[in-house]
């Protein structure tokens, strides 16, 4: 039972209590027994942050990257997807079905990968740019996310249509380059065959110090098929994709006009495969400077160039047009 005695203990006890606690506070409550915060850990202001570590990219715009540039456009691009057994890269900003079934992308940029499989450091690039492009695949395509298991029948690019080949090296100022003004460019893959009957430009810049310049009305240009080998005894079959192996031929069909600047030791489009190493005493000489000759050659027919291996040899063919 609380009498007033009781009641007058238990407040002196609080007080008692609670006077001790502050009595300790006061007297030993600044002495701080923890080490004091690194330099780089106090609080700094939002303008002193050091800035956010940059994302990595998706290996879709690495891929991107490799075939277009580090700073190219299409990094930028609303879509970027992966097609063919992850050996062709689209990208573009617009994506509309059509009503005959066909694909449409504005801006349109695709890049295609070949592996040399005695070399997988040597991979081919092959890109293509234009305005707008018309792609028809072996299945009905009803909305984007269908178009990575979807197989590349035909196509059709139109305005302002780039296309390059990096001739399996890592640097761009070798680069074959084919500019055509309008289209448009077609291409089917039961005839692995890109075409087109507007003017053409073409670029080789092997050609050192100056490129090979021809033009021409119509192009083709035959790609090679990549042979796949029947899987060993209790693997699964692999799936039949968009294989490349690269450019087997090209060719402008007629009015062609090249301009070449080659050397006396070079071979036709393209460097000499047996030059002779340089000894210790030709290094340490000053160069003579290159000589060069000018050739133009101008038919009004065609001229075709078939890519064959090194044992072969490359050749080129010029034929007159029909009668």
């Amino acid at each position: 039972m609380w009498t007033p005695r009781r009641i007058l203990l238990l407040c002196l006890g609080w007080t008692l209590i609670l006077g001790f606690y502050l009595g300790y506070g006061f007297v030993l409550g600044s002495i701080d027994g923890l080490p004091p915060l690194p330099k780089g850990l106090m609080p700094h202001s939002r303008e002193h942050l050091p800035p956010l570590p940059a994302r990595p990219a998706s290996r879709v715009v690495s891929k991107l990257q490799l075939a277009f540039g580090p700073d190219c456009p299409e990094v930028g691009r609303q879509i970027k997807i992966e097609i063919g057994s992850k050996k062709m890269v689209f990208a573009a900003d617009q994506f509309q079905p059509e009503p005959d079934g066909r694909v449409s992308l504005k801006p349109m940029s695709v890049a295609i990968f070949s592996s040399d499989k005695s070399n997988p450091r040597l991979t081919e690039i092959s890109t293509i740019r234009g305005q707008v492009a018309y792609i028809k695949f072996d299945r009905p395509v009803a909305q984007l996310s269908d178009i990575g298991n979807r197989k590349i029948v035909a196509a059709e690019i139109s305005g302002s249509i780039e296309v390059t080949n990096n001739r399996r090296t890592q640097g761009r100022d070798d680069d074959l380059s084919v500019f055509i003004p309008t289209g448009p460019l077609h291409y089917a893959d039961a005839r692995k065959l890109i075409w087109t009957t507007d003017s053409v430009h073409l670029l080789d810049n092997q050609s050192k110090p100056k490129p090979i310049d021809v033009r021409g009305r119509g192009l083709e240009i035959e790609l090679a098929s990549e042979m796949n080998q029947p899987p060993q005894p209790g693997q699964p079959k692999k799936p039949k994709g968009d294989a490349v192996a690269g450019v087997k031929r090209v060719k402008l069909v007629e009015a062609v006009d090249m301009h070449l600047h080659v050397r006396e030791d070079s071979g036709f489009l393209g460097q000499s495969q047996n030059q002779q190493k340089p000894t210790a005493a030709s290094a340490t000489a000053k160069p003579a400077p290159e000589q060069q000759a000018y050739i133009r050659i101008k038919t009004p027919g065609s001229f075709e160039y078939f890519f064959r291996s090194e044992k072969e040899g490359n050749l080129a063919v010029f034929s007159l047009p029909e009668p």
